[in-house]
C-alpha cells in the first residue's frame, strides 16, 4: 500500500485518527499510536480528564505527575447519518445537515444560496445517503 501524500513511497504505518496510510515521513507516533501530520494535534486536543498516577521514580509529594490515558478514536463523538440524512432530505435547501456535522463555513454557503442552488442540495444527499458524506474532522457519520 502507498503513502497518501508520496505516491512513490510504501506506507508504514496507519493514522489511528482518520485510518489513511502513510509512511515513516508523514507519520508521528506518540503513546505507541501513529498519527498523520493533519490529526497529530487530536493526540492532545480532546482531554477528558487528567489522571493522576504513581510515577516509577521518587517525585516530590508536592509535585503529582498527570498523564493522559486518552484514545481519540474510542471517544469521538459521532454523529448519526439518520439524522444527517433527515435534516438533509427536509431542510437541506438551508445546510442544517452541514451545520449538525460541523461544517459551518459551507453551512453558511448552502443557506446563502439555497443548497448551493439545489446541485449541492441534492448531491449532499446522495452522498449522505451512500455514506460518502463525513463531518467536519474528516470522520464517516454513523
Amino acid at each position: 500500500m502507498k503513502c497518501v501524500n508520496h505516491i512513490q513511497q510504501e506506507a508504514d504505518g496507519f493514522c489511528v485518527y482518520c485510518g489513511k496510510p502513510f509512511c515513516k515521513d508523514c507519520l508521528t507516533e506518540i503513546g505507541e499510536k501513529y498519527y498523520c501530520r493533519k490529526h497529530v494535534g487530536e493526540a492532545f486536543r480532546r482531554v477528558p480528564e487528567e489522571i493522576p498516577i504513581t510515577p516509577s521514580y521518587p517525585v516530590p509529594p508536592s509535585s503529582p505527575t498527570i498523564i493522559n490515558n486518552f484514545n481519540a478514536v474510542d471517544h469521538y463523538p459521532t454523529r448519526s447519518r439518520v439524522a444527517a440524512a433527515l435534516l438533509c432530505l427536509f431542510l437541506g435547501v438551508f445546510g442544517l445537515h452541514r451545520f449538525y456535522v460541523g461544517k459551518i463555513g459551507t453551512g453558511l454557503i448552502w443557506f446563502f444560496t439555497f443548497g448551493f442552488f439545489g446541485i449541492g442540495w441534492f448531491l449532499d444527499l446522495l452522498s449522505i445517503i451512500l455514506g460518502f458524506f463525513r463531518d467536519r474532522d474528516g470522520m464517516p457519520l454513523v
